[in-house]
């Protein structure tokens, strides 16, 4: 709170730093008290710089961008999917697992530019998910169909399941596992003089995932069934 005083006439990076961290904090004892729906929205979009367009997906589109100079990946949802991205957000700001993607902030335009703004049709209301920036997914991967040991194989499978039983854990089911929403880095290592490959993987989209699953008796049944098709989850 210092630092933000401090710099409260807004020329220094530090000030919109500090913002960021003090509603951090705040949205942090909202949800862990269970108030998913009072998570408060930074509205600082001049600390964004978009830069390209990664891909869409049912509820919005992913940009390769800049936040405070970091790379990241941002979501991008029209302010008519508010309810999905709230509920993705604070599972995100909740939650934290090596094969979880890293949330860093979740933000809305109230109208103010910013870099790539006008290239990348940013409209007033929408809202925006910032998230750790990855490689490529899953499904990239096997597409470019290069052959891969077994070992490297079944260390991606064990990274999916371990995600999976924290998200059980903690009583959430995602509901659309599919090779779309799994992130991979693939990273080279020397071990006894020889190039090692291996994967970090990371579980992405928690828009159709379902909280307390098991835990509570409030959360009402339904015979809505949830998910991708070709991917139907056993959950």
């Amino acid at each position: 709170e210092k630092l933000n005083l401090s710099n409260e006439e807004g020329k220094s990076e530090n000030c919109g730093l500090a913002k960021h961290l003090l509603l951090r904090v705040k949205n942090l004892h909202c949800i862990e008290g269970g108030e998913l729906d009072d998570l408060k929205l930074s509205s600082n979009m001049k600390s964004v710089d978009f830069i390209k367009s990664l891909g869409k997906g049912f509820y919005g589109e992913v940009y390769k961008s800049k936040w405070f100079g970091l790379s990241c990946a941002i979501k991008k949802m029209t302010g008519v999917h508010v309810k999905v991205f709230i509920k993705e957000a604070s599972i995100l700001a909740t939650l934290c697992h090596p094969n979880l993607i890293s949330y860093y902030f979740a933000m809305k335009n109230i109208g103010d530019e910013c870099e790539g703004c006008s290239s990348f049709d940013m409209k007033k209301n929408d809202v925006y998910l910032g998230m750790e920036l990855m490689q490529k997914s899953l499904r990239d991967m096997v597409e470019t169909k290069r052959e891969e040991s077994y070992i490297f194989l079944i260390d991606i499978m064990y990274q999916i399941a371990r995600e999976m039983c924290y998200l059980h854990d903690m009583h959430i089911a995602h509901r659309d596992l599919k090779p779309d929403n799994i992130l991979v880095n693939i990273v080279e290592k020397k071990v006894m003089n020889k190039i090692v490959q291996y994967a970090i993987v990371k579980v992405i989209d928690f828009g159709i995932s379902k909280i307390g699953v098991g835990s509570n008796p409030k959360v009402i049944e339904n015979n809505y069934i949830y998910d991708s098709t070709p991917y139907i989850a056993p959950e």
